[in-house]
C-alpha cells in the first residue's frame, strides 16, 4: 500500500507532496459527524490522511487542516473531494482503518511555504 500514487499506476501530480504529519479534521458534507485524521502527505492540490471514518470516493469533505503541525497552531480550512479511499491491513495498524486520497476543490497556493518549512523540520528530526 502505498500513499503515492495508487498502485500499479504512474504519479500524474503537477504538484509534488510534501511528506508531512498534520492533526486534521474531517467532516463529511453527507454526516454531521466530525472525525480526526492525520495528513501523510500534501500538494496545494490535494493529500492523503488517515482515518477511522469510512469515506466514499465523491464524498465532499470540509477539512481543518492544522499546517504548523501543532494542534493549537493555525488551522486552515478546505473543501475537498475523496478521490480514492484504501482499507489499511489491521494488522499493521492499530488506529487506523482507511487511507483517503483527496483533491482539494480550490487549489491552496497558499500553504506551500508552510507545508516545506514543516517537511524539513520532520526529516531534521528523523
Amino acid at each position: 500500500m502505498s500513499d503515492d500514487a495508487p498502485q500499479g499506476q504512474p504519479d500524474q501530480r503537477k504538484h509534488p507532496r510534501q511528506l508531512v504529519l498534520i492533526p486534521a479534521y474531517v467532516g463529511a458534507r453527507q454526516d454531521s459527524g466530525v472525525s480526526f485524521g492525520l495528513v501523510r502527505n500534501i500538494s496545494p492540490k490535494g493529500a492523503y490522511f488517515l482515518t477511522q471514518q469510512s469515506l466514499q470516493p465523491g464524498d465532499q469533505l470540509d477539512l481543518s487542516l492544522h499546517l504548523s503541525g501543532d494542534p493549537s497552531g493555525h488551522v486552515r480550512q478546505a473543501l475537498a473531494e475523496v478521490i480514492r479511499i484504501e482499507e489499511l491491513d489491521p494488522d499493521t495498524t492499530d488506529l487506523w482503518f482507511f487511507g483517503v486520497g483527496v483533491r482539494f476543490c480550490e487549489e491552496l497556493s497558499d500553504i506551500e511555504d508552510e507545508v516545506a518549512s514543516l517537511a524539513e523540520r520532520l526529516a531534521a528530526a528523523t
